[in-house]
């Protein structure tokens, strides 16, 4: 995983299928309507380790940052 601290009122764009989370501060994800979010670990909420590992992206990804409207 890469390691990023953005300033306030920067974003980050992240493919599908890769593999992301929050260390601190305070975040707002956008996501496509969709009910096959896959947790593995760092929540109370259900975790299918299995599955995660069966569809995450294996290939190496720089994250792409943008600039928010």
């Amino acid at each position: 995983m890469n390691y990023l601290i953005l300033p306030p009122g920067k974003a980050l764009f992240i493919k599908a299928f890769v593999a992301h989370c929050y260390l601190k501060g305070q975040c707002l994800e956008c996501m496509a309507n969709s009910d096959n979010v896959v947790r593995c670990g760092l929540t109370s909420k259900f975790k299918d380790v299995k599955t995660m590992l069966s569809i995450i992206s294996k290939k190496m990804y720089a994250p792409q940052l943008i600039k928010p409207i």
